[in-house]
């Protein structure tokens, strides 16, 4: 920070906005812990004056207040990773990755911090599967931060969206996913993987034109999720169509494997809406389900000649 006197101006700030937005202040005065300052909220999560500014960046970034007194321009938002736009070698991103549960997690942060969209195509270009993690593997990432290591005390990207303008971002330094924003806003970005990528695909069948992954995904996913999923896979992989879901119903007992659920279709009606396939009677959907709902998914890609 350029000015650390301007700390107490942006805590005013952020403050007044809270009280004016919940009615009651959201954070307790602060203290200073061994030289720094802290501050707490109203959970009890405690954070930094550089937590505090980015707080107030995100704020003026997404239109609540405005930065009428030039803050911004007094504020150094470097962060405590390396903001360098080389970037690393793909290796140096998954390193040796780390696994939780059905979660692969790579090594490393990207060294610069991305937009939503930015960081989407840099976790998918990694390739084999790696992909931007959701909300909640988020979560269970923060639970797991110290067994993983090398997370910022910032604001991560998260793959759940809102809509096509917003999307959630989770806080290291806090533990919860505050909210969602604007997807144009910057943030740190680790990539994921399902640590069983492979056994997915497994030995995939074919029926007719289309092969079909030997496995569903570990998780259920809104279809967004889905879409990116599936394409993480590479290779050709996608989201089925209505009509392709169908085939695999028909050939259900070949195929295997498969829940008696709902899956999702890459088959769009509305921009909020696609199609969605009932295995437990082989029917489409009888109403319009929104694109944040979450359904069970399985993979296909052409078979080749």
């Amino acid at each position: 920070m350029k000015d650390k006197k301007n700390w107490k101006i942006v805590y005013k700030i952020i403050q007044d906005y809270l009280e004016e937005e919940h009615g009651t202040p959201m954070m307790k005065k602060p203290y200073k812990d061994d030289g720094n300052i802290v501050f707490t909220d109203c959970d009890g999560n405690k954070f930094g004056v550089d937590e505090l500014i980015d707080w107030y960046k995100i704020l003026v970034d997404d239109g609540n207040i405005d930065d009428d007194l030039g803050l911004l321009t007094t504020l150094d938002l470097i962060p405590s990773h390396s903001d360098s736009t080389d970037g690393l070698p793909q290796i140096k991103i998954i390193g040796e990755p780390v696994r939780i549960g059905k979660l692969e997690v790579a090594q490393n942060d990207f060294p610069n911090r991305m937009s939503w969209s930015d960081a989407t195509a840099a976790c998918e270009d990694l390739g084999e599967g790696w992909r931007l993690p959701t909300k909640d593997e988020l979560n269970l990432m923060y639970i797991n931060r110290v067994v993983i290591g090398g997370f910022a005390n910032k604001y991560y990207w998260s793959s759940t969206e809102l809509d096509f303008n917003y999307a959630w971002y989770f806080i290291f330094y806090s533990g919860f996913a505050y909210d969602y924003t604007d997807k144009v806003s910057t943030f740190y970005v680790r990539a994921v993987r399902d640590a069983t990528t492979f056994k997915i695909i497994g030995e995939p069948v074919r029926i007719g034109k289309l092969e079909v992954a030997q496995n569903d995904f570990t998780n259920q996913c809104n279809w967004r999720e889905a879409v990116k999923t599936c394409a993480s896979l590479g290779e050709g992989w996608r989201l089925p169509t209505k009509d392709e879901l169908n085939l695999m119903y028909i050939n259900r007992v070949a195929i295997g494997g498969f829940a008696n659920n709902i899956y999702w279709s890459s088959t769009e009606i509305y921009p909020n809406y696609a199609c969605y396939f009932n295995f437990t009677n082989g029917l489409a959907n009888k109403f319009l389900p929104y694109k944040t709902n979450t359904y069970y998914v399985r993979a296909v890609r052409d078979a080749t000649p």
